[in-house]
């Protein structure tokens, strides 16, 4: 019977050498053509799985698993936002010009495609539409202008009658307003984004850093 993924983390924390490099052998090739297709550079694509890979073997137990013990989803969403930690270092801001990704685009990209790996389209349109039926007074509407139609925070003072003042502080409670429900549920939600996919009007709340559940 092979061997699972949480399995074989659990030796990793042992200081198992033998079950780090199997579990390397399971995941370098897809985490090293997923940051490459992003990057497209060589060099930045060797020192970001390394770097990955160092972490894995530091701090194993950062890593989860599901119900099955594969790390398999997990996996990528984490080591998606330890690219995204690598390409903000100093180290790449120094690069040159013509040389750096254009760490906006690339940023949306990784997130939205890190995404689109694990979820559905109507997943998350089911997910978004419990949430904002249980946000309070006028937050559900603020967020849907501000981040699903993409008024400004004017554009959507104007449309509601309120205060841009009021507006801006709305959209704020509304983000905490989440966090409670994440919470609430059960999951770590200290930060995240949301992110607008220009190719539909669906909202993609982001959990950062290690916040992905299992």
């Amino acid at each position: 019977m092979k061997i699972t993924d949480k399995e074989l983390l659990d030796a990793i924390c042992q200081r198992n050498e033998s079950d780090f490099n199997e579990f390397y052998d399971r995941y370098y090739r897809l985490l090293y053509d997923w940051a490459f297709r992003r990057t497209g550079d060589f060099d930045l694509t060797d020192e970001i799985t390394q770097n990955f890979w160092m972490s894995v073997w530091a701090e194993p137990f950062r890593i989860k698993t599901d119900a099955a013990g594969s790390a398999n989803k997990f996996l990528l969403h984490h080591f998606t936002y330890r690219m995204l930690d690598y390409l903000k270092s100093s180290y790449v801001k120094t690069m040159s010009e013509k040389n750096r990704v254009s760490f906006d685009e690339l940023e949306n990209d990784l997130i939205c495609s890190s995404i689109s790996e694990e979820y559905d389209v109507k997943d998350f349109e089911k997910v978004m539409t419990e949430i904002l039926q249980e946000l309070p007074g006028k937050m559900a509407e603020i967020f849907i202008l501000l981040y699903q139609e993409g008024y400004t925070i004017k554009e959507t003072a104007a449309k509601l009658q309120m205060n841009e003042r009021t507006v801006k502080y709305k959209s704020k409670e509304c983000i905490a307003a989440m966090k409670k429900m994440m919470k609430d549920e059960n999951i770590d939600a200290a930060s995240f984004k949301v992110v607008r996919d220009a190719s539909s009007i669906i909202v993609y709340i982001v959990l950062v850093s290690d916040k992905i559940m299992g």
